[in-house]
C-alpha cells in the first residue's frame, strides 16, 4: 500500500511538472515575440484628440486619436491607424490640432520593458518546482551523490539570488499597483456622470487571465474645463450593473484616474491580482521551508521541535 502511496505522489509531481513547463514554454515563446520586436514605420500625422485605457487597478495607458470614430470607442478596438500610444509627458501636452511621429508597434519601449519584465516574472516562478523536482531526483543519483558540496552550495546560492531579483521586481510591480488604487481613491473625490459609448467582454482571455470587462467612458470634467475619454477595465458585477450612463468618481484635478462609484475590493479581483497572490504564497511557502530546513538541522526533524528537558 506504501509503494502505490509513492508511485500516486510521483505521478502527481511529474504532472504537475508537465504543467509548470509547458507554461513555461509558451511563456518563453512570448517572450522571444517581444525580444525580435524592432518596432514599425513611422510618420507624422495630425491629432483629433487624446484618450487613456486604465486596467483594474488604474494604471493608465496614454494614447493619441487619430481619427474622429475612435474617441467613442475603446482603445483595445481601435487600430493602428486610429490611435497611437504615447508616453504621459507627450499626452499631458498634446491637444487636438497637433502633430505627432507615430509607429505602427502597439507598445511603447517602456511598454516593452515591462511586458518582459513580467514574462520573466512568470518564468522564474514556474521555474522553481521543476528545478526543485529535477535537483531531488538527480540528488537520489547514486554517482552524482559524490558531487562537491562547494560546487552544490555555489549553484544554490546563485539560484536563490536570481529567484530573489525576480520575486523583488514583483513586489515592485505589485507596489505600482497598490499606489494607482491609492492615488485614484485618495483625496478630494469629485463625483460626476459618464456616458457608455462602447463596451466589451473577453472571456477567458490568455492561458492565465480570468475574464475581463471593458467599458469606454465620456465625461466632462468640470474643474479643469474639459471633456474626457477613458476606456476602463471594470469587474464582471460593475459590467452586468452598466448600462447608457454611469456614476464615475475622480481625484480632483486627475479625471483620467476615474473609477467607478462604489466600487468594492472583489471589483479588483482579475488576472495580475492572481499572480500577485501567486507571488505571496509562493514567498510564503519558500519562508517556511526555510523555517523547516532550518528547524531539521537543529533537531533532526521537519516536524519536532528541539526538546530543551533533556538538557
Amino acid at each position: 500500500m506504501e509503494r502505490f502511496k509513492k508511485i500516486g505522489a510521483y505521478a502527481i509531481g511529474i504532472f504537475v511538472f508537465y504543467v509548470l513547463v509547458t507554461g513555461i514554454a509558451d511563456e518563453s515563446k512570448s517572450l522571444y515575440q517581444l525580444l525580435q520586436d524592432k518596432g514599425g514605420h513611422e510618420e507624422e500625422v495630425t491629432v483629433v484628440g487624446k484618450t487613456v485605457s486604465s486596467d483594474l487597478f488604474g494604471k493608465l495607458k496614454y494614447y493619441a486619436v487619430l481619427e474622429e470614430g475612435a474617441l467613442s470607442q475603446l482603445t483595445r478596438n481601435s487600430s493602428n491607424q486610429e490611435i497611437s500610444l504615447i508616453s504621459k509627458s507627450e499626452f499631458e501636452q498634446l491637444d487636438a490640432g497637433d502633430t505627432i511621429m507615430t509607429n505602427d508597434s502597439d507598445m511603447t519601449e517602456d511598454d516593452k520593458k515591462s511586458k518582459i519584465i513580467e514574462h520573466l516574472i512568470v518564468i522564474v516562478i514556474f521555474s522553481i518546482y521543476p528545478f526543485g523536482f529535477i535537483a531531488y531526483n538527480i540528488e537520489h543519483i547514486p554517482l552524482l551523490k559524490k558531487l562537491e558540496d562547494k560546487a552544490a552550495s555555489l549553484f544554490l546560492f546563485s539560484l536563490l539570488g536570481i529567484v530573489c531579483l525576480v520575486f523583488l521586481m514583483a513586489y515592485v510591480f505589485m507596489g505600482k499597483s497598490i499606489v494607482s488604487i491609492v492615488q485614484s481613491h485618495s483625496g478630494d473625490q469629485i463625483e460626476t456622470e459618464a456616458y457608455i459609448s462602447d463596451r466589451e467582454y473577453d472571456y477567458n482571455a490568455g492561458r492565465y487571465s480570468t475574464s475581463s470587462y471593458y467599458l469606454h467612458l465620456s465625461f466632462y470634467a468640470e474643474d479643469i474645463n474639459k471633456e474626457v475619454m477613458v476606456s476602463k477595465e471594470v469587474s464582471s458585477r460593475i459590467f452586468s450593473q452598466a448600462n447608457h450612463v454611469i456614476d464615475v468618481q475622480y481625484p480632483e484635478g486627475q479625471p483620467y484616474k476615474a473609477h467607478i462609484a462604489g466600487t468594492k475590493f472583489r471589483d479588483f479581483f482579475g488576472s495580475s491580482l492572481i499572480i500577485y497572490c501567486c507571488v505571496l504564497i509562493v514567498t510564503a511557502l519558500l519562508i517556511y521551508s526555510a523555517f523547516l530546513m532550518r528547524r531539521k538541522k537543529k533537531t533532526g526533524s521537519f516536524y519536532k521541535k528541539k526538546d530543551f528537558s533533556n538538557k
